[in-house]
């Protein structure tokens, strides 16, 4: 059933396992980022959520804007070039050159896309999808 795919993608981050920890690791080094481990939930990690989820709607002229769906049912506009979203979060809590959940969910939709994640990337999200699926 769908709810309880999405009830095992937003369970405990230390019961997800090794896989998703190592998937978690290899999307930040994709994105130049530092990983700072378990103990708080990154926004790539919240990213990876919304994109497996398929919340993420690339517009079909240009993957570079795209409409998210936030966990709230709101839709939020991203623009990935300019580094923009019209959630609240990066309206008020981050620095022009930072990312939300919304704008990390949108680059990963445009670079699995374009061909752009590592090889190794694309096997643990096969995975973690078939895993939903059978959820």
């Amino acid at each position: 059933m769908k709810m309880e795919a999405t009830e095992s993608i937003n369970s405990n981050p230390n019961t997800r396992g090794k896989s998703w920890v190592e998937l978690i690791r290899q999307l930040h080094k994709h994105y130049g980022m530092e990983y700072k481990g378990n103990n708080s939930q990154s926004r790539i990690e919240k990213g990876f959520e919304i994109f497996l989820k398929n919340q993420v709607h690339l517009f079909s002229d240009n993957p570079y804007h795209a409409r998210v769906e936030g966990d709230n049912g709101k839709e939020y506009k991203v623009v990935i070039s300019a580094c923009t979203c019209t959630c609240p979060d990066k309206e008020y809590n981050l620095a022009p050159e930072e990312r939300c959940k919304h704008i990390r969910a949108a680059e990963l939709a445009r670079d699995e896309q374009l061909g752009l994640l590592p090889k190794a990337a694309l096997d643990q999200i096969e995975y973690f999808r078939r895993k939903e699926v059978t959820a």
